[in-house]
């Protein structure tokens, strides 16, 4: 297998003048592991930026490094420390 780095995907998305947080997890599927992208924008998201993040994703990355979706948040859960809550992404992803 490839080993898939999720924080590639996130810093690349990061990049994006758009976004303002991004995190990538790994989550177990049928078919095998699935990456799942979240990120936080500020103000309305245009319609059909996940397709477009994640076209940007795959011009640069291989394609089992580019999460399968991308859920755009208003903003990314914390813990209490300020690190990004990657059970409550896990709890919202399909």
């Amino acid at each position: 297998g490839v080993r898939v780095e999720p924080e590639e995907a996130e810093a690349m998305l990061r990049r994006d003048p758009r976004v303002t947080d991004a995190a990538v997890i790994v989550r177990p599927d049928p078919g095998g592991d699935r990456l799942h992208g979240f990120v936080a924008v500020s103000g309305t998201p245009e319609p059909g930026l996940p397709a477009l993040l994640r076209e940007r994703l795959a011009a640069t990355l291989p394609a089992v490094a580019v999460p399968a979706t991308i859920t755009i948040l208003g903003r990314l859960p914390t813990m209490p420390g300020g690190k990004i809550d990657l059970r409550a992404l896990a709890d919202r992803s399909d």
